[in-house]
C-alpha cells in the first residue's frame, strides 16, 4: 500500500491521540487494583492487552505501507524508496531535519547533505563520498543493497 509520509504520520497520530487517554485511565485505575472488585480487574487488564495490541497491528501495518515520494519528473526520478529513506536519514543526522524537496530539485547538492559526512558500516570499502559518488550520482542501486543488505 502506497501512502504519503504526511498521511503515515496523521494516522499514527490519530491511533495516538484516541489511545492515551484511555491507556492513562486504565493506568490510573490500576493503580488502585485492590480497591477494585476482581471482575473489573479482568477487564482492566483485557483493555491493557488491547491497547497494546493495536499498537502491534499498526507496527504491523506500518511495515507495509510504502511512502509515495512521488518523485517522477524530479532528481529522484528512478530511486528506490529504500535509498531515498537512507538519503533522507543522512539528511536529518546531519541537518535535523528531512526536506525531500531539496533532493528532488538536486540529489548531489550539499543542501541535502555532506556526502563526507556519512558515516558508513565498518569494514566498508568504499569512503562516503565515493559511495555516494556511485549511488546518488551514477544510480549505482545494486551498490546500496551490495554496502545495506538488510535494505
Amino acid at each position: 500500500m502506497k501512502i504519503q509520509e504526511q498521511d503515515k504520520i496523521e494516522i499514527q497520530k490519530a491511533i495516538n491521540d484516541r489511545l492515551e487517554p484511555i491507556e492513562s485511565l486504565i493506568n490510573s485505575l490500576c493503580k488502585h487494583l485492590n480497591l477494585l472488585s476482581t471482575e473489573f480487574q479482568d477487564s482492566l487488564i483485557k483493555s491493557t492487552k488491547s491497547i497494546k495490541e493495536l499498537n502491534d497491528i499498526f507496527s504491523y501495518v506500518d511495515g507495509k505501507i510504502e511512502i509515495d515520494y512521488k518523485t517522477r519528473g524530479t532528481d529522484l526520478a528512478g530511486f528506490p524508496n529504500k535509498i531515498i529513506e537512507w538519503m533522507l536519514e543522512q539528511q536529518f543526522i546531519q541537518k535535523g531535519h528531512k526536506n525531500i524537496n531539496v533532493l528532488k530539485k538536486d540529489r548531489t547538492g550539499t543542501d541535502g547533505f555532506l556526502w563526507s559526512n556519512v558515516k558508513l558500516p565498518i569494514g566498508c570499502q568504499y569512503t562516503p563520498e565515493s559511495f555516494c559518488s556511485e549511488v546518488i550520482e551514477n544510480k549505482n542501486f545494486d551498490l546500496f543493497y551490495k554496502v545495506y543488505p538488510n535494505n
